[in-house]
């Protein structure tokens, strides 16, 4: 069953819904500096989105208030590529990630199953001119297939295996969109992906099915960068990545691995 929400997080989502656009990015922008985080300047827009200002970068965000601010991430991701590298993130989102690598990357694959999120990627790729960025619109799985994607109270956590959310804060709505899913395998050979220097995964439970999937990438990949939040779900990725050939290392809520000498 899901956690029932806290007296705090039901009068957060009560704010979310209520405030003024204004209002609620001013209060979340003097929140991160409270809490020594980078600062963020949210500019509510006309067109149905916020322009989000971070280090000179311009991210597009969706609006009314999702949850946004504490998804945008530090822009520390670059320092676990090297020049020319070909990245593969899964679970892209609006593009947080893609924009602070693909300046050093020589190709990045983004896949992005949300069809919100992926409005949102697409539209940041291409006020950046990133032309080596490639988007794909497709879930992760172990087949092709088609699958319900379920959508969390904030809009940063939609998942195709909806009872991982019982080891979550995010709480789903029981509403659900249908996107299509394949295997990474089929999708970078329709790419032409020969080597994949960086895998990153950030896709809400389905990790296991989409290593099940990937059983050829894996093959041709140097380094992984997996968030998962789930103790059991982390412990069968290190099995599954070691009997692979990679040297694996558990962090609270990430798993990292890279191709054993």
């Amino acid at each position: 069953m899901l956690k029932e929400m806290s007296l705090l997080e039901r009068l957060k989502v009560e704010f979310s819904k209520k405030a003024p656009n204004w209002l609620y990015a001013l209060t979340k922008s003097i929140y991160r500096v409270l809490h020594r985080r980078e600062v963020l300047i949210l500019i509510p827009s006309t067109k149905g989105y916020w322009i989000s200002l971070k280090r000179g970068g311009r991210l597009y965000t969706p609006s009314p208030k999702g949850d946004w601010t504490s998804f945008i991430i530090k822009l520390d991701r670059a320092s676990l590529i090297r020049e020319g590298d070909v990245v593969v993130e899964a679970g892209a989102c609006i593009g947080a990630t893609v924009l602070s690598i693909a300046h050093k990357a020589g190709k990045v694959v983004a896949v992005e199953p949300d069809p919100l999120n992926l409005k949102f990627l697409c539209w940041n790729v291409k006020s950046h001119g990133l032309n080596n960025v490639i988007i794909v619109g497709k879930a992760l799985w172990s087949v092709r297939t088609k699958l319900k994607l379920h959508l969390a109270s904030t809009v940063t956590g939609p998942t195709v295996t909806p009872y991982v959310f019982s080891y979550t804060a995010k709480p789903l709505t029981g509403k659900y969109v249908e996107v299509e899913a394949d295997t990474l395998d089929n999708i970078l050979a329709e790419l032409d992906v020969e080597k994949v220097d960086l895998l990153m995964m950030n896709i809400e439970g389905a990790e296991l099915e989409a290593l099940r999937g990937a059983e050829k990438t894996l093959r041709k990949t140097s380094k992984l960068r997996i968030d998962c939040h789930n103790e059991r779900i982390k412990e069968e990725i290190r099995r599954i990545l070691k009997e692979r050939g990679f040297i694996v290392k558990l962090e609270e809520d990430y798993v990292h691995a890279k191709r054993g000498q």
